[in-house]
């Protein structure tokens, strides 16, 4: 039977290990050391680690040689978390230590970060949290440290190796997508979108007994069939597969879901939790798949092991009884069954958005509800109320529909998406403008991850700068030419990238390079002025009396010119002249000078 169980988990390899004595700044490298991740619905494994208290906790850091080090806690925690939700091969950590730590040792602190970083309570996106836990197949790190004043500093290059590609998890991405496009959430219960989502995966995909056997080889590679590509693009997977895929599309559908497991002597399989009225239920994709039904299907925990003949695989594994789940998950577990055929309950209700998308205009966005029961349209804050989070930052909006009355006790949820709208206050920075470089600066737009910076090359416009600051430097650019830039604020949510629709562009210009003033020559009440030329648009001659250019006088000439007589000066005065060039740029009726800086003075008497 492909049930029965197995076995997963972590078989950590050192392939060399060294020992290295501390001294007052000691360092050492050490490298090949691999540990493996878990892999349900497989022929080996072991026990999932269970985290302890202090997930949220901020790391305690050290500054070592201009780079800082943490400790386990939610700042290190976050680093890694991004890591995993790009789908990154590798991310360098630098962990702070009071111990010395051998290589297991620190092999074994990287998994309690990776295990922080894949935590549900730091979770903000449907490809982080339990996603990513379970499509991280191994790891491995190379790393030297450093030992000072009391403190051990690790700089971990922690490689990441997944059960899919980059390509592959864009296909799994273009799935979903298509898939979420047929659901119109303004027609359909949550019931009904639920149930969708479980005949969606259980149509897509097929059971992987080969997988589930260890078939694993150069010839059969079954890695695919511990994640959602397996379940929803190659159709073929074991339960690991079907319980990713069920997890991130009721995430990205708005609802709270999570991905739960046995412990490897009770099964070694995998399954869903998702929340209806407010209440979480049972979902095994993979068992509903098999029996072509719904045995397993918003079920409650009594039912679920009942159901299981063996009444083994859907005992939770230890790992869940912490006071986190059952805060959060635990205590809010249905006592029975989901009924789909009750009344008085918004989960059967169908719930409309004044709109499913807007800019943010720098207020809160907060769209109206409709609730409808059978056709009949209920009355807000009669028998429901309505709350919204997250309504004034771009981003994911979500609407909670909490029922009053005779609908008490029930519970809906919608989300909206809010674009990045346009950025403010954007600029050149005072004084950064040079002949090859210019700095830009702009206000920060509530909920963007990051900003793109484009250039307009006379035609289109391309992109050169990403960043997560409110201001960057431009370079390479040419001396003396106007540029023309734009910036849009960026926001990545569920792997799909929005930018704002509007945005402010701005012209400028580079500075021309310095000329070199070649010579004076005096004449009868004038002196000429010859320097070099250079790329601009003309060049401005200053001259006066005092050598600190006091009271100076200037005359302005075209590019053509490389040299000027000054005129109408007294005679037998020694003068003080300097050149510059300059880059003019229009814009309507106004003219902007970019100036080149000064070049050396000369002096001379005149005749």
């Amino acid at each position: 039977m492909r049930r029965l169980a197995a076995l997963i988990m972590s078989i950590i390899t050192a392939v060399t290990v060294f020992t290295v004595p501390i001294t007052g700044l000691a360092a050492q490298t050490d490298n090949g050391l691999t540990a493996y991740m878990p892999r349900l619905g497989s022929s080996v494994g072991s026990d999932m680690p269970r985290l302890g208290a202090g997930v949220t906790s901020d790391s305690a850091k050290s500054v070592y040689n201009s780079t800082t080090y943490y400790t386990k806690g939610k700042q290190l925690y976050n680093i890694v978390r991004k890591a995993l939700a790009q789908h990154k091969d590798s991310v360098k950590v630098n962990y702070l230590s009071s111990n010395h730590l051998s290589g297991t040792q620190l092999l074994d602190a990287m998994e309690q970060v990776i295990f922080g970083a894949c935590s549900d309570e730091l979770s903000v996106d449907s490809v982080d949290g339990d996603y990513a836990l379970w499509l991280l197949s191994q790891y491995g790190i190379d790393y030297d440290y450093v030992y000072k004043n009391g403190k051990y500093y690790y700089a971990v290059d922690l490689e990441l190796k997944y059960y899919t590609t980059s390509q592959q998890e864009k296909e799994v991405d273009a799935v979903i997508n298509s898939f979420k496009k047929t659901i119109d959430t303004s027609k359909m219960t949550d019931y009904q979108i639920i149930k969708r989502v479980h005949d969606f995966i259980c149509d897509k995909a097929t059971y992987n007994n080969s997988a589930m056997l260890g078939s694993n080889s150069l010839l059969f590679d079954f890695d695919y069939a511990f994640s959602a590509y397996g379940a929803l693009v190659k159709g073929s997977c074991v339960c690991q597969g079907y319980a990713e895929a069920f997890y991130r599309i009721c995430k990205e559908l708005g609802y709270k879901c999570r991905f739960v497991s046995s412990d490897p002597d009770e099964g070694c399989h995998a399954w869903n939790i998702v929340q209806l009225d407010g209440k979480y239920y049972y979902v095994d994709c993979t068992w509903d798949d098999e029996y072509d039904g719904y045995d397993f299907f918003l079920v409650d925990y009594d039912r679920l092991r009942s159901e299981d003949t063996k009444n083994r695989e859907h005992t939770l594994e230890s790992r869940y009884s912490t006071q986190y789940f059952y805060d959060k998950y635990g205590s809010k577990i249905a006592a029975d069954d989901y009924s789909n055929d009750g009344d008085n309950q918004l989960s059967l209700c169908t719930v409309d958005l004044a709109y499913k998308t807007k800019t943010y205009t720098g207020s809160s966005l907060k769209p109206g509800v409709t609730v409808t029961d059978s056709g009949v349209r209920l009355v807000q804050n009669r028998d429901y109320v309505v709350q919204y989070f997250n309504s004034s930052r771009a981003g994911i909006g979500i609407v909670n529909i909490n029922g009053r009355g005779d609908y008490a006790g029930t519970y809906a949820r919608r989300t909206y998406v809010i674009n990045p709208g346009r950025v403010a206050d954007f600029k050149v920075k005072s004084g950064s403008i040079s002949t090859t470089s210019l700095s830009v600066n702009w206000d920060s737009m509530p909920g963007a991850t990051s900003y793109i910076v484009d250039r307009y090359n006379g035609s289109s416009w391309e992109k050169i700068k990403s960043t997560t600051a409110t201001s960057c430097t431009i370079g390479s650019l040419s001396p003396a030419k106007v540029y023309k830039f734009r910036v849009r604020a960026y926001y990545n949510i569920y792997r799909t990238g929005h930018y704002s629709a509007v945005y402010p562009t701005l012209g400028t210009a580079t500075k021309p390079k310095s000329v070199t003033l070649k010579s004076l020559s005096a004449g009868r009440g004038s002196i000429t002025a010859k320097w070099s030329s250079t790329a601009c648009s003309g060049y401005q001659i200053q001259y006066s009396r005092y050598s600190d250019m006091h009271n100076a006088r200037w005359v302005k000439v075209g590019s053509s010119y490389t040299s000027k007589q000054i005129k109408n000066l007294t005679r037998g005065k020694r003068y003080y002249v300097r050149v510059r060039a300059y880059k003019l740029r229009t814009s309507g009726d106004k003219k902007y000078y970019y100036y080149s800086s000064w070049s050396s003075k000369k002096s001379l008497r005149t005749n």
